[in-house]
């Protein structure tokens, strides 16, 4: 891809060698240069005793385990142009506090991006209205080449600044960084290649921000924050945290860097352009009941699981029932091992649970991780639970004649298949699932298989039963149909395996297309 130039407020594709970063960044210094005539940097350091208080970044990323969402307001990028130049900022900030989000990132750079820090100090008289725990951090976004940007930000109320180390020297990267902590901030620092990484840990930055989006052609490559955090060899125990910055719009594009390892993601033209900025937010966040769970079931490898829960599965089902999918332990142990491998504290939740299970607990669980689902069909319970220890496995799922009332007697919580046909009512439906007392999984009904039939059954029973009950949606879904079984049944989770397969081996295109039909419209909300 060739460079890009940035002409009558546009980025156009051009063989010119300076790149819009390094534009942007000698504007910025022009900028500083005027604002230091107006106001002296030791006239913004005799203001910093009346500066609202900082709240501790690192502390309020933490706070939000398992992913923390920094929603952005952006009026303008140079990459899409005028995006909504008109926002309501302090509405907008108000919404996305609201919505649990744990910072408000607000652009202040004015040429390209048309923000002020008028805008950020809106933002923080918004947020000061919501006490302790519920109020956001507040990020000043900018393009920072001077350290009179930084007691600016804090003197406007930024409890972090962004510091992008493409346009620092080593000097200043440290420099700055000193100059923020002694302030009581923690920055954000960015990078967006190897040799950025590199230089942002030796510099012992603790939050490291790494974008998608090349700064120089501002082209998007998803692949880079997974790439930048291995690189890294930061392991589970390191205290340092990583957000995924750029071309983020979705649950499954928040499920994807969780497992690469990070522990929050900034979204900002998402925000902006959404309708319902609220509901996308707790999306992100995985507590949005209305987006569906999903569980690719059937997988016999590891290759098969990982493609899975990288693009956004809830659970793996391994089959230990009698099936042409049914694995080993010793498979389902290699499988189990490559989820736990990913950023996936899911099976912990869970540990210490077995029997009954409600669908709260399993949506509180999935948040923090993909979940590992053995499914058995009249085994002895002596067997499934050895099996269950054996594999390590979250969820055990009954899908034969098992009885309603022996749930407890395993040592794994446990998801029920009822059965469905013609012959039965939706209220029965519904009286069976309660009858339970743990969540439901609503299938095909086959004397001959269970599970696996690639057969449908009749959904309008789903649809009148799931305005009682929760349950997974099982039998005959494909990439094809999920959209109609969302937008008709509105399940709690749905359940796929032959949908999801070519020549009865899965086809990680179909695995990929259907989560994505069933979880995304094209604002990243369910529909």
């Amino acid at each position: 891809m060739g460079e890009f130039v940035f002409e009558n407020n546009h980025l156009l594709h051009a063989g010119m060698s300076e790149s819009i970063l390094l534009r942007i960044q000698k504007q910025r210094l022009l900028d500083v240069a005027e604002a230091k005539q107006v106001r002296s940097l030791e006239d913004l350091k005799a203001s910093l005793s009346t500066a609202p208080p900082v709240l501790d970044f690192v502390t309020k990323i933490q706070s939000m385990f398992p992913t923390a969402v920094l929603a952005e307001i952006k009026r303008a990028s140079p990459s899409k142009g005028d995006i909504k130049l008109d926002v309501d900022v302090a509405e907008t900030a108000k919404a996305y506090a609201r919505a649990g989000c744990c910072a408000i990132s607000v652009l202040t750079e004015p040429t390209w991006f048309k923000g002020s820090l008028e805008d950020m100090s809106s933002v923080r008289k918004v947020v000061e209205n919501f006490m302790g725990s519920a109020r956001p951090a507040v990020l000043r976004k900018d393009f920072i080449v001077d350290e009179y940007q930084i007691y600016e930000g804090r003197v406007y109320g930024a409890d972090t600044v962004l510091l992008i180390v493409a346009i620092l020297t080593d000097t200043e990267l440290y420099h700055f960084l000193e100059v923020s902590r002694a302030l009581g901030m923690e920055p954000l620092v960015e990078v967006a290649n190897e040799e950025e990484m590199k230089r942002a840990l030796a510099a012992n930055a603790r939050v490291i921000g790494i974008n998608n989006r090349n700064l120089h052609t501002f082209s998007v490559d998803p692949g880079t924050t997974e790439r930048l955090v291995q690189q890294s060899g930061e392991g589970a125990e390191s205290d340092r945290i990583f957000i995924a910055l750029s071309g983020i719009s979705s649950r499954v594009d928040v499920q994807r860097y969780r497992c690469a390892g990070v522990q929050a993601v900034l979204v900002g033209e998402a925000l902006m352009r959404s309708e319902r900025p609220t509901q996308l937010i707790q999306s992100f966040r995985g507590c949005d009941t209305r987006t569906p769970l999903v569980k690719i079931c059937g997988c016999k490898d590891s290759t098969a699981a990982l493609c899975a829960v990288r693009n956004g599965a809830d659970f793996v089902g391994l089959v230990f029932a009698e099936s042409s999918r049914k694995v080993t332990t010793e498979t389902a142990v290699t499988i189990g091992s490559a989820i736990r491998s990913l950023n996936n504290s899911g099976h912990l939740f869970l540990k210490d649970h077995s029997g009954p299970l409600t669908s709260e607990q399993l949506q509180s669980a999935t948040m923090r991780g993909p979940l590992l689902v053995g499914v058995f069909a009249d085994q002895p319970v002596e067997y499934v639970n050895d099996v269950a220890i054996a594999c390590d496995l979250d969820i055990i799922q009954l899908s034969g004649d098992e009885t309603f009332t022996n749930v407890s007697e395993y040592v794994r919580p446990v998801v029920k298949a009822v059965h469905v046909d013609s012959s039965i009512s939706w209220k029965e439906v519904v009286e069976k699932v309660k009858a339970i007392n743990t969540v439901a999984l609503l299938d095909t009904k086959d004397v001959a298989v269970r599970g696996g039939t690639g057969r449908t059954f009749d959904w309008d029973l789903a649809t009148h039963a799931s305005k009682h009950v929760p349950f997974f949606l099982a039998g005959g879904l494909s990439p094809e149909n999920v959209e109609q079984a969302v937008r008709t049944v509105c399940p709690f989770a749905l359940d796929v395996s032959s949908g999801v397969e070519t020549n009865k081996e899965k086809d990680f295109e179909k695995i990929v297309t259907f989560i994505a039909r069933a979880k995304l419209t094209e604002d990243g909300l369910v529909r």
